[in-house]
């Protein structure tokens, strides 16, 4: 109640971009102010279990785009996660697309942002999390990568995975140039063949989205990519090894309130579609690999009904911004 009565409130009334970076300044400077929401550890030493390659508290994550430069996990991460994604990051340090690129849809308790990856790049990203990383030593830390090509991306793999528990190699980005290349088999292969040579530590994909999910007023642009190209890159993840699939992304929409004319949907409005994608994913690939199911995903309920559908795990974004800290510890109570 403090959170839904009196800090979002006051965070709402800030651009979205502004409230994330007031966040980030007090957990450096005021940790003190979230200890109320932080996860009182107990006598006896918590039972990690082993999903998606990792061994985990629990089986919430955060997902990725929250903590795009390894500033706040550890605090995250107190709030009760079982593992965190940091990233998405890249080889070098990119600004993103022009602003305005964030919005929200208190109505709709959604999202809009045509961020396009602004991170400062993977190796000042990495340095933060070797110092940080000591703050909460039972917390799994996954590091989410991208690039547009085989070469970035690899490059990238292999500054980071001396420093975190998994990789999620985010392809999905529907504000981002240059990454659909990869939906295409014969690069997506090739990829993964780099990849996989180069691995030592376990590998998730993140997936394109597609659905039904509609906002009124905004026009949606559903991925080139349908659901049986969705199906395909899940069944070539497969045959390489792959650890884990993570579905979805944000879904793409036409916003003319974005400097670039179109964003990302993601949020409240999204579960259904979340729902039906793991069903779809779990009757094409079977139990042979874990999943991951991101979007939308607010509460118990909602983090029950993905599980049941088939996700190992659940990540969740906009519903820590709209539920607020203590929605990690609400899901993991039913869920484990």
């Amino acid at each position: 109640m403090i959170y839904k009565n009196i800090i979002r409130p006051l965070l709402f009334n800030l651009n979205p971009e502004t409230a994330h970076k007031l966040y980030e300044l007090s957990v450096e400077y005021f940790p003190f102010v979230f200890l109320p929401f932080k996860t009182r550890s107990g006598k006896k030493p918590a039972i990690k279990k082993n999903v998606a390659g990792i061994n985990v508290l629990n089986k919430v994550g955060l997902a990725a785009g929250f903590d795009k430069n390894g500033r706040v996990f550890h605090s995250i991460g107190a709030f009760g996660f079982g593992y965190v994604i940091v990233g998405t990051v890249t080889l070098g340090a990119k600004e993103g697309n022009p602003k305005p690129r964030f919005r929200r849809l208190f109505k709709h308790q959604a999202l809009v942002n045509s961020m396009g990856f602004p991170n400062d790049g993977v190796v000042k990203v990495i340095q933060r999390i070797q110092s940080r990383r000591t703050k909460l030593k039972d917390l799994a830390v996954v590091v989410s990568i991208s690039g547009v090509t085989v070469n970035e991306i690899a490059e990238c793999l292999e500054i980071v995975e001396p420093y975190c528990d998994a990789v999620e190699l985010n392809l999905s980005s529907p504000n981002t140039k240059g990454i659909k290349v990869f939906h295409e088999k014969e690069n997506f292969n090739e990829l993964l063949q780099e990849l996989n040579r180069l691995r030592t530590k376990p590998l998730w994909i993140k997936l394109p989205s597609y659905g039904q999910a509609k906002v009124e007023g905004l026009c949606g642009e559903p991925y080139e990519s349908s659901k049986d190209l969705v199906l395909d890159l899940a069944k070539f993840s497969m045959d390489f090894g792959i650890d884990a699939l993570t579905v979805g992304n944000s879904r793409s929409i036409k916003d003319l309130k974005m400097a670039t004319g179109t964003g990302g949907l993601s949020g409240k409005l999204l579960v259904e579609d979340t729902i039906t994608m793991i069903k779809d994913l779990r009757k094409h690939v079977g139990d042979s690999i874990a999943i991951n199911g991101c979007g939308g995903i607010f509460n118990a309920t909602d983090a029950e009904r993905a599980i049941n559908a088939g996700a190992t795990t659940i990540q969740v974004y906009s519903g820590l911004i709209y539920e607020g800290p203590e929605v990690a510890k609400r899901i993991s109570r039913l869920i484990g």
